[in-house]
């Protein structure tokens, strides 16, 4: 856990989430990646050793491949620097932070045939992006904040899936 964590190193965890959009495209969505990111408090080496970054999980029978996974130094700042799936011996300052970003599980089936109504409910959770549920799913989706008041524009929709699948 995150607390147990803490206590037993000198760091401190920033954010523990569900990765957004990390799961592969399908008419059964692929299961979603996580995202911890840890600021260092003191001095450290940090190693790792994982796989899935270069070649993630593959989608099957039509559904698309899940997010590969990451291990990013200073995210979203001048500094960012992304490392390799596997180091050893990588030095992190006192202040920095570290994202650890596993990988996302492939989808099932062609994404043109999830239900838009699931859709919805995922973009809702935040599983999936408006511009993802447009993009990977033909899924046009009204509406904004609260994530409530968002309904599926069923003829954008349709407009939508019919020049996909032209």
């Amino acid at each position: 856990s995150v607390e147990t964590t803490e206590l037993m190193y000198d760091i401190q965890c920033e954010r523990f989430r569900l990765r957004p959009d990390s799961g592969g495209a399908g008419r059964y969505r692929g299961g979603l990646g996580i995202e911890k990111d840890i600021r260092f408090l003191v001095d450290c080496i940090v190693s790792a050793r994982t796989d899935r970054w270069v070649f993630p999980p593959g989608g099957i029978r039509g559904g698309s491949s899940g997010a590969p996974g990451a291990y990013v130094l200073q995210p979203d700042q001048p500094d960012e620097v992304r490392l390799p799936s596997k180091f050893g011996e990588y030095p992190v300052h006192a202040g920095q932070v570290m994202s650890f970003r596993t990988v996302g599980g492939g989808g099932y089936g062609p994404p043109m045939e999830r239900d838009p109504g699931l859709v919805l409910d995922d973009v809702r959770s935040g599983k999936v992006s408006i511009e993802a549920a447009r993009r990977d799913y033909g899924v046009v989706v009204a509406g904004s904040a609260p994530r409530s008041d968002m309904t599926v524009d069923q003829a954008g929709t349709d407009r939508l899936r019919a020049g996909v699948q032209s």
